[in-house]
């Protein structure tokens, strides 16, 4: 594997080396399964420390561009697919099992696909008066919640801040309403002290960011100044946390929160590449659209942040609302 390290970057040669990675992986030269060289033969090849390539590998693992197998090798990353692979294969040979059970049954095609949509709808009436809430620190994981929840499983789901249930008088009776509680894992031990009689409606899941993401960020440049436009001061946070443990210099990144959305093109004067949680979109007026397009005549870049649940922790809600159901 061919990676130039260019000692005269304000990048450090880890970093380099991640951001090579993941431009290989972006273009379709390295798919997910495939393996890395060992650290030590990386380390030879490059004239580096083998510490440092260590540590560029432990960052990939870290951001899962990279997993470690079976075998102990590492392997480029498969993992931020939200179906496994091969369900959609298993599911459409279930229903060609049962499409032959009820052949055999002497039901015509018109018969089977006339119980099959009765079948549909009833489940789908039972999930519409299933009831979801999704608690979290800030609306942007709330968002991405109520999206995929809601996309895949047609239930309602609500979206409650943290702070917001602190402050009410009694959180228990507000959310009392709702079958299944989801928030991520940091909140977790906080939500079961506020709602201790409904802690086992309460479901962990994680939320992270998806594969052209995890490119997009690792391919970030130090010497780029970054804008986050974001709703909530705790995203805002976050991100700088993120941004900063990926090695890019805290004096570089900036933020704009949608409600001084007047700022924007001062904003985008300032900065190089702007990062935008999915489903907040930059403003369209005529102003604001003349500055983006400025912005992007100069070489500016504008990322989509998109992230998505897991998939253990997808499978998890889903066991879950059918365990309900079924009772």
């Amino acid at each position: 594997m061919h990676i130039a390290i260019d000692s005269s970057r304000s990048v450090p040669a880890d970093r380099q080396i991640v951001q090579a990675i993941a431009e290989r992986v972006r273009k379709g030269r390295l798919k997910p399964g495939a393996p890395l060289p060992p650290e030590t033969d990386l380390a030879k090849t490059l004239k580096l420390d083998v510490a440092i390539v260590h540590n560029a590998y432990r960052l990939l693992e870290r951001d899962k561009i990279a997993e470690t197998g079976a075998d102990g090798r590492l392997t480029i990353s498969s993992r931020q697919n939200v179906l496994a692979p091969g369900r959609k294969e298993r599911a459409i040979l279930l229903i060609d099992t049962l499409l032959g059970k009820l052949k055999r049954m002497r039901f015509s095609n018109r018969e089977i696909r006339t119980l099959m949509d009765l079948r549909l709808l009833e489940l789908e009436e039972r999930l519409r008066n299933f009831a979801v809430a999704g608690v979290d620190c800030t609306p942007e994981s709330l968002a991405v919640l109520e999206r995929q929840i809601g996309g895949l499983t047609r239930a309602q789901v609500a979206r409650f801040l943290l702070d917001d249930l602190r402050d009410m008088r009694d959180p228990e009776s507000r959310l009392g309403q709702f079958d299944l509680i989801l928030t991520t894992p940091m909140h977790l031990d906080d939500l079961r002290g506020l709602l201790p009689r409904l802690k086992d409606r309460i479901l962990p899941v994680v939320i992270s960011p998806e594969q052209g993401t995890i490119m997009d960020l690792a391919g970030l440049d130090a010497n780029r100044r970054i804008g986050v436009v974001c709703e909530s001061e705790n995203f805002a946070r976050l991100m700088r946390e993120k941004l900063v443990d990926m090695g890019l210099p805290d004096s570089g990144i900036r933020h704009l929160y949608i409600r001084d959305v007047a700022g924007l093109p001062a904003f985008l004067d300032e900065t190089d590449v702007v990062l935008v949680p999915a489903g907040f979109a930059l403003p369209q007026s005529r102003d604001h659209a003349s500055a983006v397009q400025a912005f992007r005549e100069r070489g500016g870049n504008i990322v989509t942040l998109n992230y998505q649940i897991e998939r253990g922790s997808l499978l998890l809600v889903e066991d879950r609302m059918r365990e309900l159901l079924n009772g």
